[in-house]
C-alpha cells in the first residue's frame, strides 16, 4: 500500500492535533497535577455553629396600644426584647392626660 503525501500530510496533522490535545488535557486541564498544602494535626475544641438565610417569625404576636391616645413620651423596650405581664412599655406625655381629665 502506497501512500500519497497529500494522506500523510492529513495523518501527520491530526497526530499533531492529538497530541496537542493530551498534552493540553495534561498540563493545564482536568488530568493536570493539582497543588496540595499539607499540615500538622492538631486536637482543638469545636463550638458547633449553624447560619442560615431566612426569615424569622415570632410564635405568638400581641396587638399593644393604650386606653387613651395622646403622645408617647418616652419608650422603654427595643422591639425583639423580651417582657413579662405589667413590663412598662412606654409612657405617655402627662399633659395630654391631664387636659383630657
Amino acid at each position: 500500500m502506497k501512500l500519497n503525501t497529500k494522506t500523510l500530510s492529513i495523518i501527520a496533522a491530526m497526530v499533531l492535533v492529538l497530541a496537542a490535545f493530551v498534552w493540553l488535557l495534561t498540563s493545564r486541564g482536568p488530568l493536570a497535577p493539582v497543588g496540595v498544602q499539607s499540615g500538622a494535626v492538631v486536637r482543638v475544641d469545636l463550638r458547633p455553629s449553624v447560619f442560615g438565610i431566612g426569615t424569622v417569625e415570632a410564635r405568638l404576636a400581641y396587638a399593644v396600644g393604650p386606653t387613651q391616645s395622646g403622645r408617647v413620651l418616652r419608650v422603654l423596650v427595643d422591639q425583639g426584647d423580651t417582657v413579662k405581664v405589667g413590663t412598662l412599655l412606654a409612657e405617655m406625655d402627662p399633659v395630654d392626660l391631664d387636659k383630657r381629665s
